[in-house]
């Protein structure tokens, strides 16, 4: 009995320490909470960039500071151009409430782990000026519509000489279909990437 007892007072003191670390985990984690009110809390993301530790003013400052800076090489496999932030006008879209993005933060006092809720995307979080991005692409010799070779289809053509039918294989041709370059360039600068690779098969015009 007396050894039974042991165990019951060591099962006791146990669950005691359990419950006093648990309350201080808590504890701690609230006063955590307190030390980010004003800030992104750790593991926080924006459209994929690290925006841990900052507040909403110093990540509006860093944003527009990032469209300043801001590049874009475009790659037309002979030929590369430099889109730069300034040349489109770009600008960060003040129109972003990230200030709202924050509140929610310190409503549900996230936690480090909960990955999906601290990866934040905001659509349009930059502006630009579409007419300065056509002006810039057309400033390449790929979108110079009088050295792009038209498709064709392969084709029987007859020869009078030797009375017979011979088949001329086809043509892909290297016409670009300007609406869908100009898209895709403009989607590359709206998801803030630095390079983006022209392909053949989604924006050389087809026959069809």
């Amino acid at each position: 009995m007396k050894k039974n007892n042991k165990f019951r007072i060591f099962g006791i003191t146990v669950v005691a320490v359990a419950a006093l670390a648990a309350g201080f985990g808590g504890w701690y984690f609230m006063a955590g909470s307190n030390n980010y009110k004003n800030v992104f809390y750790p593991g926080t993301t924006l459209n994929d960039m690290n925006i841990e530790g900052m507040s909403v003013s110093e990540l509006e400052e860093q944003l527009k500071e990032s469209a300043k800076d801001y590049e874009l090489v475009v790659d037309f496999k002979n030929e590369q151009l430099t889109i730069k932030g300034s040349d489109i006008q770009m600008a960060y879209n003040e129109a972003s409430d990230l200030q709202a993005l924050k509140d929610r933060q310190n409503e549900h006092k996230l936690k480090e782990t909960d990955q999906k809720d601290l990866a934040l995307t905001v659509n349009n979080l930059f502006t630009y000026n579409e007419e300065r991005v056509k002006q810039e692409l057309a400033q390449c010799s790929a979108m110079d519509t009088t050295k792009m070779i038209a498709p064709e289809n392969a084709q029987l053509v007859y020869d009078a000489g030797k009375n017979a039918f011979s088949l001329r294989n086809g043509e892909q041709g290297t016409t670009l279909d300007e609406g869908k370059v100009t898209a895709a360039v403009e989607d590359a600068i709206e998801e803030n990437v630095s390079n983006w690779m022209l392909r053949p098969r989604a924006c050389i015009r087809s026959l069809f």
